[in-house]
């Protein structure tokens, strides 16, 4: 017997269906199959308002996508949620995917978290919980959060500004670095080494996830990257490569490394380590920038 599906419900069906293989996937801890499978169904480049039209007079998708902790506490899943804007712009809302509305079209902006939102009225950006309950008294000029490739949340900070100064929340809306700097990059944390780029005047440095300074700021340019460098044998053949985290700095004409400890501490400065290519070219970028 075949199915009959009315025009307006095949891709409603379709993508309630490809959700839920998706969650299948994350119970089963098939991390690798889920990333795939996102790449295939995401219809947009996961900005929080700009993709591809949903279903029905829908408008644009929005993806919510991040690990889940299990209550093991090592195990996490993947959780990944498409959710559709509505109204226009000024007066944005949202919907899930099933058309059970999220936010009523009110909002100037509005950013999904896992477990809150952040949403701009009258020009300012606040946090609420998912019943709309205010988070926190702080109200922020811009807002942003950190995701990767595959549009997950890659972050648990949210980087705030407020009168051209910026810091840092969690997601919560709780402050965890003081927004007193002319700069604040979420994307230079890394797993490996978790410390934030940060800018005061024309001098970078780094910060931990609690705002202590790491690295002073007081390099003209400072970006993290990796060092490869070859692994060779007693034969002096090359078996392979060994990759290390590390700060690169610039100064005085002078290119440097500064690496983790043991203790997980920077080191001082190996003025005698040469940067690879790709800091390089963000070198230059950021002059011409």
């Amino acid at each position: 017997m075949k199915i009959k599906f009315s025009p307006g419900q095949t891709l409603l069906t379709l993508l309630r269906v490809a959700i839920c293989g998706v969650a299948a996937l994350c119970i089963f801890g098939m991390h690798g199959c889920v990333d795939t499978a996102v790449d295939l169904f995401r219809h947009d480049d996961t900005s929080g308002q700009e993709g591809s039209a949903g279903p029905g007079s829908y408008g644009n998708s929005y993806i919510l996508y991040y690990e889940e902790p299990l209550a093991d506490g090592e195990s996490t899943i993947h959780v990944y949620k498409q959710y559709y804007i509505t109204g226009q712009e000024g007066t944005l809302g949202m919907v899930d995917a099933s058309g059970q509305v999220v936010f009523e079209s009110r909002y100037q902006g509005i950013i999904l978290l896992p477990h809150s939102c952040i949403l701009k009225e009258d020009g300012l950006w606040r946090f609420y919980d998912l019943e709309r309950q205010l988070l926190s008294d702080e109200a922020w000029d811009e807002v942003a959060i950190e995701k990767d490739e595959h549009g997950k949340i890659s972050n648990d900070l949210v980087m705030v500004c407020r009168d051209g100064s910026y810091g840092a929340t969690n997601q919560l809306g709780e402050i965890i670095i003081s927004p007193r700097w002319d700069g604040l990059d979420l994307y230079s944390y890394d797993a490996g080494w978790p410390i934030i780029r940060v800018k005061s005047g024309d001098y970078y440095g780094f910060v931990d996830n609690d705002g202590d300074t790491v690295i002073s700021v007081e390099y003209p340019y400072a970006q993290m990257g990796t060092l490869t460098t070859p692994i060779v044998n007693e034969a002096g053949e090359i078996t392979g490569d060994s990759s290390e985290t590390a700060v690169f700095v610039f100064r005085n004409d002078d290119w440097g490394a500064i690496f983790q400890d043991e203790d997980g501490d920077p080191t001082r400065v190996d003025w005698d380590v040469e940067p690879p290519a790709s800091i390089i070219e963000d070198y230059q970028s950021s002059l011409a920038g």
